[in-house]
Formats: structure tokens, sequence, C-alpha cells
């Protein structure tokens, strides 16, 4: 971190002044964990979707019918070159109206958001 984040400056520079001043004690650990949170309708896609980046050499799709139940979360280790491998937290949300109440409670400004779209439900000719 070359910077303190928005919640440590807006209290003002003693604020700062310690939070640079903590680094310098406790040190700096390397955080190698990304949240990647997957939204859409249900039947979008996305457990499929999440499938083929993890597993790209299996069958990705699949059945039509299931579902997931409320929020699933599975681990990619990407390997990156030269550098320690990132640890991708992979929430796969449930697409059902009735889910929409919990998906809030993991939301927030540091995570990777992919929001799925199945195209074929969506009429051409009425969206012109």
């Amino acid at each position: 971190i070359t910077k303190p984040p928005s919640a440590v400056w807006c209290r003002g520079i003693a604020s700062i002044r310690s939070f640079f001043q903590d680094m310098r004690e406790s040190g700096i650990e390397k955080n190698v964990e990304l949240r990647v949170l997957v939204l859409g309708l249900s039947e979008a896609g996305k457990t499929s979707l999440i499938n083929g980046l993890i597993q790209p050499n299996k069958r990705a799709l699949t059945r039509v019918g299931d579902r997931t139940v409320g929020i699933e979360q599975r681990t990619w280790v990407m390997d990156r070159i030269d550098n320690d491998p990132a640890n991708l937290l992979i929430y796969d949300f449930a697409g059902q109206e009735e889910y929409y109440i919990t998906h809030h409670l993991f939301l927030g400004s540091k995570a990777l958001y992919i929001l799925a779209f199945d195209l074929s439900k969506y009429d051409d000719e009425k969206s012109l």
C-alpha cells in the first residue's frame, strides 16, 4: 500500500501518520486473494462460466434445471509468472429473487464483479 485508504485519510493528518507508522512497525504482507462475485438472473450461466474458468478441460455446462441454492464459494488458485499464485475466491450467487436479500452482505468495493446474462432470452426486435 503506497497510500492510505479513504477510511484513514478522511480522519486527518494524524491518522495518516499513524497509518504509515503502523506499517513501518508491523511490516507489510502481500495480499494474494481476490474476491470474485458472479451475479445474474436464474439460469444465466453463472455456474457454467465458473466451471469453465476453474476446470477448462472438463465439461463446464450444468444441466437444465440445476440451480445454485444460496451462495456457493469456490477457490481458484491461479498461477502467475514470477509471483506467488493468486487465490480467487469465487462467489456464485443464486439468481432466484428469494435469495437477493442475502446478496448485499457480500458486496463491497474490493471485489471483481462479473454480471452474467443469457442473451438468448432477449428479443432483438423489441430492444430497437
